[in-house]
């Protein structure tokens, strides 16, 4: 897996209250944690995941063909069931036109 802050014609950044170097604004707890934007440079398929420190995929935010142009995908700090994730590191990884992008996030509460 690689790491990068570029997609393939664009761009891949998280931001939010919970991004690392970003300081909280104290919004309300039903503000995403963190909010993935990302350009594609063609229509094609991706999947947008967030992974937990070991690697794990603890929320699959998005998979389908997505259309060429930009796009805003949000994390709420949920897993799949809709549970809270424990503060800590995650990753937000996109995969897109061939290739692996992340993020990383920290969620403090």
């Amino acid at each position: 897996m690689s790491r990068s802050s570029e997609a393939a014609t664009g761009r891949a950044h998280a931001r939010g209250p919970g991004r690392t170097g970003t300081p909280s604004s104290g919004a309300a707890s039903s503000a995403p944690s963190a909010v993935l934007r990302f350009a594609l440079p063609a229509t094609t398929p991706a999947c947008i995941s967030v992974l937990a420190a070991d690697g794990r995929c603890v929320r699959t935010l998005r998979r389908a063909e997505l259309p060429a142009g930009e796009h805003l995908s949000a994390w709420d700090g949920r897993d799949d069931r809709g549970q809270r994730v424990a503060p800590g590191v995650y990753t937000l990884q996109l995969e897109a036109a061939g290739r692996i992008l992340t993020s990383r996030v920290v969620r403090l509460a």
